[in-house]
């Protein structure tokens, strides 16, 4: 509900400074919209990221200059995985929430996707701000039950911290696993 109001909140005030802005920040909110209540438990990898990143604006919307974004996906043939819907967003919303809102100075959050021992590797971070860390992990624990429940054993969702920041380093396979039933 926070992000709603925020985002309803950072609209409002773009609605006669910024028109187009405006336009844009609720285009972007109706795409997220459109996932979450979408009735589809998947989408291509490409949408996922692209939801990230409107996610993401929105949010750039909100903070301006206390929140900056480094962004290094590549476009690849995995772009077509099939990941669960809006598996990212919580994880990019924590660093939202944690590594940006707190500091004063707000701080950057990079989002990096490559390719890595036979592997597509997801790199969701941030710079630590003023956040204590100590956080429930709901947002991590539920990512790897989603991917564990699509693509088994063969995905992965680790979170380490250092003096550069906190960063959730998610693995994924090439392909989702088979159905057993089907074999």
């Amino acid at each position: 509900p926070h992000f709603l109001f925020n985002s309803m909140n950072t609209i409002a005030g773009l609605c006669r400074s910024d028109p187009a802005k405006a336009e844009q920040v609720t285009l972007d909110l109706a795409d997220l919209f459109r996932a979450a209540f979408s009735t589809g438990a998947t989408h291509p990898l490409s949408t996922e990221l692209e939801l990230a990143r409107a996610y993401l604006a929105i949010e750039q919307t909100r903070f301006g200059e206390r929140l900056q974004l480094e962004w290094e996906t590549s476009e690849t043939d995995d772009a077509q995985l099939e990941v669960p819907t809006l598996v990212l967003q919580p994880l990019i919303e924590n660093a939202v929430q944690h590594g940006i809102a707190p500091a004063r100075d707000g701080g950057r959050i990079w989002v990096r996707s490559r390719h890595q021992d036979g592997s597509i590797v997801i790199e969701i971070g941030n710079t630590l701000g003023d956040q204590d860390g100590n956080g429930t992990h709901t947002a991590g624990d539920e990512a790897r039950a989603r991917l564990r429940h699509a693509f088994g054993e063969r995905a992965s969702v680790r979170k380490t911290r250092s003096d550069q920041g906190f960063e959730v380093r998610i693995t994924l396979p090439h392909q989702r696993q088979t159905d057993r039933s089907s074999r």
